[in-house]
Order: structure tokens, then sequence, then C-alpha cells
């Protein structure tokens, strides 16, 4: 999604990728977008490292689209059903706030955030940065990826506690409906805020 983002007009991407096959693909699909600032750490709720698991198939192929916290033995509840065991990854972490500060972002319009289960420390980590700009944030949530202890009511609790309104999105019809909680027959979520977005 990188790519056509970063090729809308006026647009400048920030984009983070902790895994480094996966930063080296980002880094060659975007290598000629000057408005592409590539970051290779997660953003997360604390500066640090943790580790991260990578399915990997019986062939030894990784997975690492579907690279997760907090789980070591159950690499198919990411979707990777034909992805028996996971390799072990340390990765760098930092928060949406401190980056948005060092790289000094004024304006903020979209978020687009898919990160296995970790969804809820991106929030808590920009808590700052989203209260302040109300971008429009896209949000992939799925209870079979809800580790760490977490739930899907932890990323939509504190957003609409800033005032977001949930929505279900479509991205076929590109349509959507709105929401009052987490229904898990919907994956793919889109949070708008009234301050900043006419509602559908």
């Amino acid at each position: 999604m990188s790519r056509p983002l970063a090729k809308l007009p006026g647009a400048t991407l920030h984009a983070f990728e902790p895994v480094p096959y996966n930063f080296t693909l980002l880094t060659r699909v975007t290598r000629n977008l000057p408005n592409v600032t590539r970051h290779n750490f997660a953003l997360s709720d604390t500066k640090g490292s943790v580790s991260i698991y990578i399915p990997v198939r019986p062939s030894k192929r990784i997975s690492p689209g579907a690279a997760h916290m907090g789980d070591t033995a159950h690499a198919d509840t990411f979707g990777t059903a034909t992805a028996p065991s996971v390799a072990e990854l340390e990765i760098n972490t930092d928060t949406l706030d401190a980056t948005a500060e060092r790289e000094r972002i004024t304006k903020a319009d979209f978020m687009k955030i898919d990160v296995e289960g970790a969804e809820s420390l991106v929030i808590a980590g920009g808590h700052n940065t989203i209260a302040q700009h109300k971008p429009a944030i896209y949000c992939e949530i799925s209870d079979r990826c809800q580790n760490l202890g977490k739930t899907p009511e932890d990323i939509v609790h504190p957003l609409q506690a800033m005032g977001y309104k949930l929505f279900a999105f479509n991205e076929r019809s590109h349509t959507a409906h709105a929401l009052e909680a987490h229904d898990p027959t919907e994956r793919d979520y889109l949070f708008l805020h009234p301050d900043r977005h006419e509602l559908p």
C-alpha cells in the first residue's frame, strides 16, 4: 500500500517495517519516491526491543508477512496453517508519539495499522499524536490475531474515548457501515473522527 499512498498529490508517507526481509522489499519498491520515509522498527507502546515470531513452512520458507509478537507455538492462528513452526527474531520498537516529535510531523491525515495483534500497542504509543491530528485510521481486527493478552476492545475503546466513530469497511465495494462495537464477523475497520471527517 505504500506506493499508491505515496503517489497521492502532496502526500508525505512514513512507513514502518521491522523485519529485515520486508524492509528490503519496502526500500526496493519506494526507492524512487522521495516523499517516503522508511523506518526499520516497529511502532509499539515503548521504545526498546522485543521478540517477534515468523511462521516457517515445512519447506523452510518463511512467511514474513505474518510475523507477530507473543506467540511461539501457534503459527496457524496468524493465517499460515501451512507453517507449523516459528522462527524468533529480535526487533527494535519505538512509539508513534516519539517518532512524530523526532520527525517533526505537523500533520497526520491517515494511518494504516496491520500488525498481527499488536494494534492496541501502536495506539497506546501514539495517543497524543492521534488525539492531536485525528487521522482516519484503517485497521484490521481479527479475534484469532489477538495475542499478548489483548482483545479487540483494547483497540476500539481507546479510540472511541477520543471521540472516534467505528465503521466496518468493505474493500471490494469501498463502502462502510457504522458499528457501536467490534463485530467478530467483520475484519476491516475504519475509524473516523467527526471533528475532521464527514461520516458515512
